[in-house]
């Protein structure tokens, strides 16, 4: 199924953000800008045969490509403001949206990403899901290691996004990447993961 192949492609990308931007420091860095992960989810996700994308779009220049009805009150339309990150396109029209987010650190605001998603699928019908893109990263603590705060960070995460989307009447899925460790047996010791987040009709 392409979404599927295209949410794989989007986890492959944050790690390879990771991986290309430690080659450029020269070192295990994992504060990966939003920027670089753009770029590389991008370029795995045209890797899917006849898929697309583009970059900064204008949400409601994206529904008028749908012919979409801009309805709803201004107040909501104002949501639609700014770009969206990744749009993503088969060889007709775009069919999802992708929103990026940089690496985390504990705390990730996408409230305002999950409403800009609700409220464009809410105006295209034909467009039917969007994700949402992040890699965090947890140092150990005394008390806790970082997987088991990455564990519990991340599943709060997707817990607030269901609970919006379930006030919406959308549904949410997570998807994640292997958990990788950093600095084992020293005092930077952390975990790191790739996490996308599926909200659709």
């Amino acid at each position: 199924m392409t979404k599927d192949s295209i949410i794989k492609s989007t986890l492959k990308g944050l790690n390879n953000a990771r991986r290309n931007y430690d080659k450029w420091i020269g070192g295990e860095c994992c504060r990966i800008p939003e920027y670089v992960n753009t770029v590389e989810i991008a370029r795995e996700v045209t890797r899917n045969e006849n898929i697309y994308t583009s970059l900064e779009e204008n949400p409601q220049e994206t529904i008028k490509t749908l012919k979409g009805e801009m309805r709803g009150r201004k107040s909501e339309l104002s949501r639609l403001d700014g770009r969206f990150d990744i749009v993503v396109w088969n060889t007709r029209r775009p069919i999802g949206i992708i929103e990026v987010k940089k690496t985390q650190h504990g705390s990730v605001e996408i409230n305002k990403d999950a409403e800009r998603i609700f409220s464009v699928l809410d105006k295209a019908d034909k467009l039917t899901w969007g994700l949402i893109a992040y890699s965090m990263l947890i140092y150990d603590g005394v008390r806790k290691p970082g997987i088991s705060s990455l564990n519990e960070r991340t599943e709060n995460i997707k817990n607030k996004v269901n609970e919006l989307a379930e006030n919406r009447g959308f549904q949410v899925a997570r998807y994640k990447s292997n958990a990788k460790f950093f600095g084992e047996g020293t005092e930077w010791s952390a975990a790191w993961r790739a996490e996308v987040l599926e909200i659709r009709k």
